[in-house]
């Protein structure tokens, strides 16, 4: 009983005082946080160059400028993934059952770089994922989204074996299910060479 007391003990005081750092220490703080868990989860490094603020609450909606993350080191765009504004919003109950629901995904500005390289490996994977390596247990699935609308994104797809590039040039993509139906609804407008 008291080792479970002891362990119990220690859990809250480690949530607390991460909720003491979040609510002290202010958007830098915010910054580094949220840089470090996506640098953690994604196996690249991250840059925030403008702004991270957080509305927290069940729902907790994050608002950020300048995303950068960075490609692997053999791919030949630097930048895999650059966002110049974005709104995404992430519920938390659901994750209790490993279900991941986003109600909102603003994005403004996108660009994302794609690469195959000579060897097969891809610039989406990190490295231990490589070769088709079986997910990790306790990986959350497809997300569930409510509202999704990018404006202004850019894919540009390099395979490496055989020098092809694809460039596709969205200028909006929504996505709104339709409540009545439960079908869902897609719109798009752009180019593909």
């Amino acid at each position: 009983m008291r080792l479970l007391l002891g362990v119990l003990t220690l859990l809250v005081l480690c949530v607390g005082g991460l909720v003491g750092l979040w609510w002290l220490g202010g958007p830098d703080t915010h910054r580094w946080v949220a840089r470090r868990a996506l640098e953690l989860v994604l196996d690249r490094e991250i840059h925030v160059d403008g702004t991270f603020e957080v509305a927290l609450g069940t729902e907790p909606l994050f608002q950020l400028t300048g995303l950068r993350i960075d490609s692997p080191s053999w791919a030949e765009a630097p930048t895999q993934l650059r966002i110049e504004r974005a709104q995404i919003q992430v519920a938390l109950r659901p994750l209790l059952r490993r279900v991941l629901v986003i109600p909102l995904v603003a994005l403004e500005g996108v660009t994302i770089a794609l690469e195959t390289a000579a060897d097969g490996r891809h610039s989406w994977q990190s490295d231990g994922a490589q070769g088709g390596a079986l997910p990790r247990e306790g990986k959350l699935g497809i997300p569930l989204f409510d509202s999704l609308s990018v404006s202004d994104a850019t894919v540009i797809y390099h395979d490496q074996r055989s020098g092809s590039r694809t460039r596709l040039d969205l200028v909006s993509l929504t996505y709104q299910p339709d409540d009545a139906s439960g079908d869902m609804r897609l719109d798009a407008n752009g180019d593909i060479d």
